[in-house]
């Protein structure tokens, strides 16, 4: 794969004279720097990386350094230079200067990842059954809340509410469950270690909006679940993203994309929602604070909104969205969401990762950015290589290698939880026969 160095300045311009003996300024393309090998959109695993850069210019190559390492002309095509250069772990920016006419030019700069996954454990007995389009949700004292899903990717959907205790081996059912059976829903941690509990299915494939669940629950601290009342229009969706925002001014949820009522009125009509909606939690009830139909943004469902930003619970300002744009074709979409601008919300376009993915896990790696993992292609093949970092500083996404003799499972629907350990728990969802998935993996990401 041949990936392309973005050049710092694009033009430059030298002086020459010309026969009546003055001096003009003519444009020069600038030199065109280009990987031939290795793929660096593949993180590496080793300390050391060799390197062969192509050059492309209509002036004279003396030389290549990087990262204050010369490289050598290489025997691959001509223009190209090899070198080897030393990695640390993480995120390795270098400056790579051409010269030209022994005469240093614009510099570019060169990003290489080192990271590995591996695989610390497997365990196939930890979940209490095979489920997918469920929600795991970590607390604060490492409890893991597992809340509904289905047993197949378009079976009816169950109410049940089970919980792991740091140290048990097993999943613990709970006497107090969720009022409605959901698959599709969101589960978003609140202060004090509290889970709200938003839309949902009665299925994980339903054909009309009645089957979509409205009532609106939250998992108290005590392991108890309760139903506290809505006021505004209904929220009406499934396998959407939500997040939280808690601050001097209140606590707000905000909903995106997702499969629901795309209409309302005069009568509900059920498709892909491309809205934003904010919603306040206040003395335990939810108002709506958008109209049933929020602000439009692109019409998707089965996506994943990851933080970019390190902040604490209910701060984060900066996310990444990526999933498939809904329509006649299913098209690949990857968004920045941005609440910094002094304008106020802002998304724009983001880098795409190497294989766009629907229903995909995500979680936000601290010092980092976002991670992927699984999911299906547009035409419902599962994805592999299963893992994929947006390193926020580098601008882009790399695969990640998985290192080890046990490959991960191939999925979807399923969850992505980071623990207090740091491991990063993949739990349930479906195979490529669309059968539910008992799986439990702990990996380990080292950069």
């Amino acid at each position: 794969m041949r990936t392309l160095i973005t050049p710092l300045i694009l033009l430059f311009t030298f002086l020459f004279s010309a026969c009546d003996g003055d001096s003009v300024d003519v444009p020069v393309s600038a030199p065109v720097i280009s990987v031939l090998s290795p793929d660096l959109s593949v993180a590496v695993v080793d300390a050391m990386v060799s390197v062969t850069l192509a050059v492309e210019t209509d002036r004279n190559v003396t030389g290549v350094r990087v990262g204050g390492v010369d490289f050598s002309p290489s025997d691959a095509p001509d223009g190209a230079w090899e070198g080897t250069l030393p990695l640390a772990g993480g995120l390795n920016m270098f400056q790579v200067v051409p010269f030209l006419d022994e005469t240093p030019a614009e510099s570019s700069v060169l990003s290489v990842l080192k990271a590995q996954a591996e695989l610390i454990r497997y365990d196939d007995n930890l979940m209490p059954f095979g489920v997918g389009g469920h929600t795991m949700t970590a607390l604060t004292d490492g409890r893991v809340v597992m809340l509904g899903g289905s047993s197949g990717a378009g079976d009816l959907s169950n109410p049940f509410m089970h919980i792991h205790e740091p140290g048990k081996q097993f999943f613990t059912p709970q006497r107090s469950n969720l009022r409605d059976p959901r698959a599709g829903h969101s589960a978003t941690r609140l202060p004090g270690d509290e889970v709200l509990v938003l839309g949902g299915g009665t299925s994980g494939n339903i054909s009309i909006v009645s089957e979509l669940t409205e009532r609106v629950e939250i998992v108290g601290s005590d392991e108890q679940v309760r139903e506290i009342p809505f006021v505004g229009d209904p929220i009406r969706r499934m396998y959407h993203t939500a997040w939280l925002s808690d601050g001097p001014d209140g606590t707000f949820v905000t909903v995106f994309g997702g499969r629901g009522d795309t209409q309302y009125v005069p009568t509900p009509l059920l498709g892909i929602r491309q809205d934003m909606r904010v919603f306040e939690l206040r003395n335990d009830t939810l108002f709506a604070r958008s109209e049933a139909i929020g602000m439009p943004i692109e019409p998707m469902a089965g996506h994943v909104t990851v933080p970019l930003d390190d902040a604490p619970l209910g701060q984060h300002k900066r996310f990444l969205v990526h999933g498939f744009r809904i329509g006649d074709t299913l098209t690949g979409e990857t968004m920045f969401f941005d609440l910094t601008s002094p304008d106020g919300f802002v998304f724009a376009t983001a880098p795409s990762p190497r294989a766009n993915r629907l229903r995909p896990a995500g979680l936000h790696l601290p010092g980092v950015g976002a991670a992927l993992f699984g999911g299906r292609t547009a035409n419902g093949e599962l994805i592999d290589p299963a893992i994929e970092v947006f390193v926020d500083e580098a601008g882009r996404f790399f695969s990640i290698p998985v290192v080890g003799d046990k490959p991960l499972v191939d999925r979807f629907g399923h969850q992505a939880t980071l623990l207090p350990n740091g491991e990063i728990y993949l739990s349930g969802g479906f195979n490529g026969d669309n059968a539910p998935l008992f799986d439990s993996e702990f990996i380990q990401i080292t950069f």
